[in-house]
């Protein structure tokens, strides 16, 4: 990933300077940064100790928002009948269900200290090819987590499902965002 972005930040002439660390234990300067944010990784971290060592990173008063933007697998839909296919090809998979993240997220931020300024959500229904929505779900921690051939099964049948299910190659998604922003004390 880090490879992608240094590339497109070097066909737009940014200037970046690139560090791979872990969320818990960045390696950076205290009381250095303005504004941490965190989209559609916290569920990855240890929340409790990347929220302190976000605290150590801001400023007084400096800001965290941390958000997502994720699938709803509601009945009936492209999302719901795809992750139904999903926990039948990785029933270890945990990911799934209509996920909110947002009341741990805020229990893990005040534990650091933070005061939790907004928390928003809503839901919008995301158009797909076919094929995007393939490459979309083939990136996903359910299908990762697949051998190359169980991966390759899985594509197989999602492709013959939503030809069957949801003809023709205009998909809608229903997907939700949800952020959360707090401030640091001080």
């Amino acid at each position: 990933m880090l490879d992608a972005a240094r590339g497109l930040a070097a066909d737009a002439d940014l200037q970046i300077e690139w560090l791979e660390c872990s969320a818990e234990e960045t390696g950076l300067p205290s009381e250095s940064y303005d504004v941490v944010t965190a989209a559609q990784c916290w569920h990855w971290f240890d929340g409790e100790v990347a929220a302190s060592e976000v605290r150590r990173l801001l400023v007084k008063g400096g800001r965290v928002g941390v958000c997502g933007f994720d699938w709803l697998p509601l009945p009936d839909t492209v999302s719901g009948v795809t992750e139904a296919l999903i926990q039948a090809h990785n029933p270890s998979w945990t990911l799934g269900g209509v996920r909110d993240p947002g009341p741990e997220v805020r229990r893990q931020l005040g534990g650091a200290g933070f005061v939790v300024m907004e928390t928003f959500t809503f839901d919008v229904d995301v158009p797909y090819t076919a094929d995007s929505w393939r490459r979309r779900i083939g990136a996903s921690a359910g299908i990762l987590d697949l051998s190359a051939e169980a991966a390759t099964a899985f594509d197989v049948q999602l492709a013959d499902f939503l030809a069957e299910r949801f003809p023709g190659d205009h998909l809608i998604a229903p997907h939700r965002v949800w952020a959360l922003v707090a401030q640091s004390p001080g």
